[in-house]
């Protein structure tokens, strides 16, 4: 099995798991694999030495036998069908690229609702005070926290399966395409104005995303996906060189605190010796040091 067959197959098998609905012609061009059609052409058909031998045994002449001839067909074929593989891998990736926005669709029918359930549940314990990994206390609180919380878990693990469905989506639909991507982003939508800092929570962490102020919505393409991750990326680049050069002009003596930046998404910024970063505030001559110029 091909690398392209292998991961529709996950595809396949993981989409089914999750409710997400495959659209037909991918269903359609993985019924037909030419290989397996061969197979049961062919397969039974004796070797070219098994009918000569069966040909002379039964008084015949190989030369005119029609199982012999049968037999060097069977060969012919075979030795010719080296390019099944490829000729299915083309047509099962043609099938992904040409559906790529069925794939979306039909993702985000069981992406959304999963969202909104967690997103509420992430609203529902904070409001209580309530940690989502307490369950003995979520249990106590009951009521509207104990079914949201409920809720969530399935709702989570729906979460957490996407980006590996869109990444298994992509790679069969653009096999060059493997490796490039950021798992988490296909999901994931940093806010900057709170999900920035040297601490970035593991995304593979639904709660802790949430808890940054960031947003679950579904990259549309891989570039998307990509995207969204290098936003972050720059940021912290920005950030950094930022808090580098207040460093080396002497910036953060004592009664300055920040050093101002433009961010990855063009608003501005401070940031402090320690990479804290917060939205700046205009007017506030505390936040830019009178001896920093341009940085």
């Amino acid at each position: 099995m091909s690398n392209i067959q292998s991961t529709a197959k996950q595809f396949i098998n993981a989409a089914n798991k999750h409710g997400i609905t495959i659209p037909k012609d991918i269903t359609t061009a993985l019924a037909n694999n030419p290989r397996e059609q061969l197979h049961q052409h062919l397969d039974g058909t004796p070797t070219i030495n098994e009918a000569i031998h069966a040909a002379l045994n039964a008084g015949k002449n190989p030369a005119t036998d029609k199982q012999v001839q049968a037999a060097i067909t069977a060969r012919n074929i075979w030795q010719g069908a080296g390019d099944l593989d490829a000729l299915y891998d083309r047509r099962i990736s043609s099938a992904f690229r040409d559906t790529w926005d069925q794939i979306i669709e039909a993702v985000d029918a069981v992406f959304s609702p999963a969202a909104d359930t967690l997103t509420e549940a992430h609203t529902v314990l904070a409001a209580h005070r309530l940690d989502h990994t307490d369950a003995e206390a979520i249990r106590r609180a009951g009521g509207k926290a104990l079914t949201a919380w409920a809720a969530a878990l399935g709702a989570e693990e729906t979460l957490n399966a996407i980006p590996a469905i869109l990444i298994a989506a992509h790679v069969t639909a653009n096999p060059s395409a493997y490796g490039n991507m950021s798992r988490a982003h296909w999901t994931v939508e940093p806010n900057l104005d709170t999900w920035n800092g040297n601490e970035q929570p593991k995304t593979s962490d639904l709660w802790a995303v949430l808890d940054t102020g960031a947003t679950l919505t579904l990259a549309r393409t891989a570039n998307e996906a990509q995207e969204r991750a290098q936003l972050v990326h720059k940021e912290q680049q920005l950030a950094n060189k930022a808090r580098a050069a207040a460093a080396g002009k002497g910036g953060f003596a004592e009664g300055i605190a920040t050093a101002r930046y433009v961010g990855a998404d063009g608003r501005e910024r401070t940031i402090d010796a320690l990479g804290n970063i917060r939205n700046y505030i205009p007017g506030n001559t505390a936040e830019l040091p009178p001896n920093m110029v341009n940085l």
